[in-house]
């Protein structure tokens, strides 16, 4: 369940410790640096947090990262804890993340936490574990499940045993939160099953209210559509690896040429191991079914320019999150066509904001795009559609969401 402020709501007083693997950069000269988009969602936590501490891994660099800020222009405090994963270091590192967590949690009232992954020492799990036996609010945040099996994933049985392992260790470690939120409802059901009063969904979004384009500009942009007559454009955005259905996407396109009655144009953008894949189909476009590979743009203006371009965005993820890319599509209003896991099924409305077709099923993804090229009034009416989702689901609307449900608990239990 969900919790909409009906007015708003003052900060919250508590001394309130957020636990993240988000790490913060020291340069060679000693300065400080956090990604840009970490920045910007550190800074709403401060809309409604008056006492804010990070402890985060402090990761050493020559020079600052492309596309950084400094980190201590916030108004609020990081602090360094060890924060190893799948290293036999993370063994040596154990017994001080304990002793450093034991200290800040005990200063603390409010215990922000995540998810664990394959390690039984993973610094989330000791931090769930010590917030309880000190007594302290804990909650717990899960926005994805990089511990499970993507769908069409073929797994070793040493890996079916570590998803398996993993699934109960955070099942185990997200009972003991006072509140926890899911992005959603499959993660609340199968993560705090004999708890779900103490879950709630609250969709993951990174759009800001400036960037949500206006219905006039929405309705020019649909009708200079139709009147250019011009192929199906569909954008593909996210990181080129397995789980998000680059295979499939590409086969579908494969599958389009074969037949030859489509006519789409499709942008893939971003970088990751299967770029040089996504580079030999481009090379395959004819005149029907096209395919280009461009250079990633920073998220923000230029992201969202780009997306104007296109007439909806393809998402055929193979993993169980919800991709926050979804709402960056519908703040254009551009309509999605994704795979119907859990995490997609939870943002978009199948015939209302969106196309849904069976996850790793490239047929079905060739025929859900041969349907939305042969249907452009069909299309726009979606794009309409989820730039009124849009309006609903702004980052800030997150986190006045979670203000809200957080406020409630602390004046339950006298910290308000």
């Amino acid at each position: 369940m969900s919790l909409q402020p009906t007015a708003p709501l003052p900060p919250l007083a508590c001394n309130y410790l957020l636990v993240i693997h988000v790490p913060v950069i020291v340069d060679a000269q000693g300065r400080r640096w956090i990604e840009r988009l970490w920045a910007v969602d550190l800074a709403r936590h401060t809309d409604y947090i008056r006492h804010l501490t990070v402890a985060c891994p402090f990761e050493r660099a020559t020079e600052a990262p492309e596309d950084a800020v400094p980190a201590d222009e916030h108004g609020f405090a990081f602090v360094k804890i060890a924060y190893r994963q799948r290293s036999l270091l993370a063994l040596f590192d154990a017994p001080l993340a304990a002793w450093q967590l034991w200290r800040l949690v005990g200063r603390s009232d409010f215990v922000h936490s995540l998810y664990g992954q394959w390690w039984p020492l993973d610094t989330p799990y000791l931090t769930n574990l010590i917030a309880r036996l000190r007594g302290k609010c804990l909650m717990v945040n899960v926005e994805a499940s990089p511990w499970r099996i993507a769908h069409g994933e073929r797994a070793s049985p040493l890996r079916r045993w570590q998803a398996r392992a993993v699934e109960a260790l955070n099942r185990w470690t997200i009972s003991l939160a006072d509140i926890a939120f899911f992005t959603h409802e499959g993660y609340l059901r199968d993560l705090m099953p004999r708890h779900a009063e103490r879950g709630h969904v609250v969709h993951a979004s990174w759009i800001d209210e400036a960037i949500v384009q206006s219905d006039a500009a929405a309705q020019a942009r649909w009708q200079q559509r139709a009147r250019d007559a011009a192929p199906l454009r569909l954008v593909f955005a996210g990181r080129l690896q397995e789980d998000k259905g680059i295979h499939v996407l590409l086969d579908a396109l494969h599958r389009l040429r074969s037949e030859g009655r489509t006519r789409v144009q499709v942008s893939i953008i971003g970088a990751g191991d299967l770029e040089g894949v996504c580079r030999e189909q481009a090379a395959m476009s004819d005149e029907r079914v096209q395919l280009d590979v461009l250079e990633p743009v920073a998220y923000g203006e230029p992201f969202f320019t780009l997306l104007r371009r296109f007439d909806a965005v393809l998402v055929p993820s193979l993993a169980d999150e919800q991709p926050r890319i979804v709402y960056d599509a519908y703040s254009q209003a551009l309509p999605v066509l994704a795979s119907a896991t859990p995490g997609l099924k939870t943002c978009v409305t199948d015939g209302v904001n969106g196309r849904l077709f069976a996850p790793a099923d490239a047929k079905a993804l060739a025929q859900t795009i041969a349907s939305a090229a042969d249907e452009p009034a069909a299309l726009q009416a979606l794009g309409l559609a989820a730039l009124a989702t849009a309006r609903a689901m702004t980052h800030q609307d997150m986190h006045c969401r979670r203000h809200a449900l957080i406020a409630r608990l602390l004046a339950e239990r006298g910290l308000a």
